[in-house]
């Protein structure tokens, strides 16, 4: 039986402790954003690895328990992954192990590596490989080998601006990722993109496992994890026994491609309306009733209907504004400020007591002055 190398991976801060700042840059963010793509890599790219996280979000979890987590796990390499921050003089990368650790081949592997990928970029300071007594270090430096990384200084202009170009980040990533595999001797994976079963890892497998839960499948202990164990096994065969697919348990070339047919078609139904055959018929006739009553200027909307091809969205705008009309502030309740006048206008006859709140015409007004005997007060124009 191979042996799965198991590797932690552990993005700073997070929620509350945004960790280290400057031009424009909050470290729990680049940490979190380099810890996942560390993650996807290495199971994508490497076979026999198995990659968990302190964190996947951006929550915040103690020194403590982070230790706690790798250490229970049984993790075989822990990678504490940081951004630096002092004065804006201070600049580079720098990699630590634990003061009393003797095992220093994960932090110079490392180091050696994210070092020549950020030099990809433009010119960085190599501040060294150093030791200390951090907290998370100090927890897990006795059950595995441990480093933590400090890739550049937010605080310096020159590192923030290497930092904001196109591919910086993904060098940091792939530096680690190459410092951990040659660490642990992982070794590169061919991957069948047209078949995946149990053993399989990585960003398809994550793929696959997010459509399984998009199609209504279970997978209640691990989710959409990236490793295709019992629990992915059982989601597929679910879906193949639904589908009236060979029940084996692996995502061959049939069950991906009837998995992107149930997909497209929720898809579907997502953006149109998805009514039975009666309520489709008795919407139909809704719309062509309003048609007839000059409500609507076409009768497409009935046809869209009954064929399903009418949107959501635009149903619903569409009968919002009839709704609308229906019951917008009319004219049949005056405001209260006019209410007195508008009685008392009624009662003299002045109005027919409807529409209080509706323009007047010149011709209605000629009328109520009329009502009003003013007119006839009034001489007549030469």
């Amino acid at each position: 039986m191979k042996k799965i190398t198991k590797i932690f991976i552990d993005p700073g801060h997070g929620g509350n402790d945004p960790g280290a700042n400057g031009n424009g840059f909050i470290e729990k963010h680049l940490t979190l954003e380099v810890g996942l793509k560390i993650r996807d890599m290495l199971q994508e790219e490497y076979e026999d690895v198995e990659v968990r996280m302190s964190r996947t979000n951006d929550s915040f979890i103690s020194l403590d328990r982070r230790s706690r987590m790798a250490v229970e796990w049984g993790a075989d390499g822990f990678v504490s992954v940081h951004f630096n921050a002092a004065s804006i003089e201070a600049s580079g990368t720098e990699t630590y192990m634990h003061s009393n650790s003797n095992l220093p081949g994960l932090r110079n592997n490392l180091h050696s590596s994210i070092l020549a990928a950020l030099r990809t970029q433009g010119t960085v300071n190599d501040r060294g490989l150093k030791r200390a007594n951090f907290a998370v270090l100090r927890g897990t430096y006795q059950s595995m080998r441990t480093a933590l990384t400090e890739s550049l200084f937010l605080t310096n202009q020159r590192d923030a601006a290497l930092l904001r170009l196109p591919g910086t980040i993904d060098a940091i990533v792939s530096g680690h990722v190459e410092g951990i595999a040659k660490e642990f001797n992982l070794k590169k994976a061919v991957v069948d993109r047209d078949t995946l079963q149990q053993g399989d890892q990585g960003v398809l497998v994550r793929q696959l496992q997010e459509d399984l839960l998009k199609v209504g499948e279970k997978l209640p202990n691990f989710g959409a994890d990236g490793i295709f164990g019992a629990e992915t096994t059982a989601a597929v065969r679910s879906f193949q026994q639904k589908h009236g697919l060979i029940v084996d348990g692996i995502a061959g070339p049939q069950t991906l491609t009837k998995l992107k047919e149930v997909l497209q078609k929720l898809e579907k139904e997502e953006i149109y309306l998805n009514l039975n055959s009666s309520n489709r018929e008795e919407l139909a006739q809704m719309f062509e009733t309003l048609y007839n009553a000059g409500k609507l200027d076409s009768n497409e909307h009935a046809q869209k209907v009954r064929l399903g091809t009418l949107e959501k969205d635009k149903a619903i705008f569409i009968l919002a504004k009839l709704i609308f009309e229906e019951v917008k502030p009319t004219s049949q309740v005056p405001q209260s400020s006019h209410k007195a006048s508008w009685e008392k206008a009624t009662r003299k006859g002045l109005f027919n007591g409807s529409n209080p709140r509706e323009s007047v015409s010149r011709e209605q007004l000629s009328t109520v002055l009329d009502r009003a005997g003013q007119l006839d007060t009034l001489p007549d124009k030469s």
